[in-house]
């Protein structure tokens, strides 16, 4: 017995230090006043980088801002970038922000808009690229635009994608003389310098959303266009170029309005996974949206495309990802009791069925606004996000960490039941004999006799170990310890959407 016990401890003394951690804090780039804003976050060995902009009600600068946060939330660094006479931000969308090829730096995408002085009128919007050391100090900044007036070409760098070399490939779009707009793809070496340009366009109004790289050297391009009315036409579309930049090909997507940009991720099988807002109902310009995710080959062969939930209005999904086992996250945000906004998260496995869905609030109250922009994977198992929240203070910058489930604590998970939308306390799930070897039991909690109950079980680092569908009327379920390796275990049950018990045990 005194082994047994002696094991637990142990194992419990490493699953304190590594288990799923949990956290939602708000920052400032500039100090308590300043209106922050992330679209992205990367994680790194001690914990993220939450890279972004902020700016001030009596200014019309908009500032880049780096924080570096411990794995527990705690702000460590805080650096801010400031150009005189120009603002600037950086991360306009997910993933701009990367390790270089050696890991000793920062390669990040952005824009800086350029006034006149004394009378302040937007002269040039140029493309961004920018070089941190691994203190988050600016190495080098680079702009990229092509000339200057009082109208004029406005380039705006969304996101980028790291190459061979430390070479760049960047997604964004340039105005042209305040009309017409075109979607871009542009290279540079390691230190920012144009190799080439290509741009893209399907109608007067396009923008390029994000890129990724493919295989065979080339590259897939998100973009998005629109045209203004009444009821606004809108599509996501991929391009997918050689590696020079020239066409290969080009898919469409959505119905003929109302739909939003589509974020794109290569995925673990080899294949690409998009998420957008879909919508084919309008009312004037007010949209009804449902999350879409879809997967594809890259030769550009359609796998599957799936949409979640009713149509919501105004839902806007923000980004997507794609853990190590291939499950699939979209976070964004949308309106619940109108007019406040709520952040959420969609998780759906590989063949693309519904996990979970869960909706964050930080600030409550009438006008609250929660925002999730981008949305990424950690290393415990969970997933992290950046947005921002106002105006419960002020506008800050928003960090949340939930579990692999989207919970944001071990004890409380929204919870989404057809009409209710309600914080649970799960009971504790007897599981015995515990430590086990070999085998053991765990009791299921059942509310409902008639329903199916779902086990999920987790090791130490919160990897899916099995999801063991429970049927109607069981009360137990004996499970096979063969495959396990020692150590401590946690088991989640679920009905209806709901998590209904947590637990642990140890193998040994």
């Amino acid at each position: 017995m005194k082994k047994y016990m002696h094991l637990f401890l142990l194992v419990l003394l490493v699953y304190t230090a590594n288990s799923q951690i949990y956290f939602s804090e708000r920052y400032n780039y500039g100090n308590f006043l300043s209106m922050d804003f992330s679209h992205t976050l990367l994680q790194i060995e001690d914990g993220y980088i939450v890279p972004g902009g902020y700016g001030y009600r009596d200014s019309l600068y908009n500032r880049g801002g780096l924080i570096k946060i411990d794995r527990y939330g705690n702000e460590l660094i805080k650096k801010q970038i400031v150009f005189q006479y120009e603002g600037s931000d950086i991360c306009r969308q997910q993933g701009s922000f990367m390790f270089d090829e050696d890991s000793t730096g920062f390669y990040s995408v952005g824009m800086k808009r350029k006034y006149n002085i004394p009378n302040p009128v937007g002269v040039a919007d140029y493309g961004m690229i920018f070089k941190f050391d691994l203190n988050l100090d600016t190495l080098w900044t680079i702009s990229i635009g092509d000339k200057e007036g009082t109208i004029d070409s406005t380039y705006i760098f969304e996101h980028c994608d790291l190459l061979p070399n430390n070479e760049l490939i960047i997604a964004g779009h340039v105005v042209i003389e305040g009309s017409n707009s075109k979607a871009m793809l542009l290279k540079t070496d390691s230190l920012g310098h144009e190799l080439w340009r290509k741009y893209f366009s399907s109608g007067p109004y396009n923008m390029g959303i994000n890129v990724i790289s493919t295989p065979d050297g080339g590259f897939v391009l998100s973009a998005w266009k629109w045209t203004f009315g009444p009821q606004p036409l809108s599509r996501p579309y991929l391009i997918k170029t050689d590696s020079l930049g020239n066409e290969v090909w080009r898919k469409y997507f959505g119905s003929i309005w109302g739909n939003e940009a589509m974020y794109i991720v290569n995925s673990a099988d080899n294949t690409i996974v998009g998420g957008y807002s879909y919508s084919d109902t309008m009312d004037h310009d007010i949209s009804y949206n449902q999350d879409a995710i879809v997967k594809m080959t890259y030769d550009g062969t359609l796998l599957w495309e799936k949409k979640y939930g009713e149509p919501t209005y105004f839902k806007f999904n923000s980004s997507v990802n794609v853990n190590s086992e291939g499950r699939i996250v979209v976070a964004g945000y949308v309106y619940g009791t109108f007019p406040q906004r709520l952040g959420y998260m969609l998780n759906v496995s590989p063949e693309g069925d519904s996990l979970w869905y869960r909706e964050y609030e930080e600030v409550w109250g009438v006008n609250s606004n929660n925002y999730l922009y981008g949305v990424i994977p950690t290393d415990d198992g969970g997933y992290a996000a950046a947005g921002m929240v106002h105006p419960n203070g002020n506008q800050d910058l928003w960090v949340l960490k939930v579990d692999s489930l989207g919970c944001e604590s071990f004890d409380y998970c929204w919870t989404s039941i057809p009409g209710v939308i309600s914080v649970e306390k799960p009971g504790e799930l007897q599981v015995f004999p515990n430590p086990a070897t070999g085998s053991c039991t765990i009791a299921i909690p059942k509310e409902n006799q008639f329903e199916a109950y779902t086990l999920f079980i987790y090791n130490l680092m919160g990897a899916k170990m099995e999801e063991i569908v429970v049927p109607s009327g069981e009360i137990q379920v004996v499970l096979n310890l063969s495959g396990y390796v020692p150590g401590l275990y946690s088991v989640v049950s679920t009905y209806q959407g709901s998590i209904t018990g947590r637990g642990k045990f140890v193998v040994y």
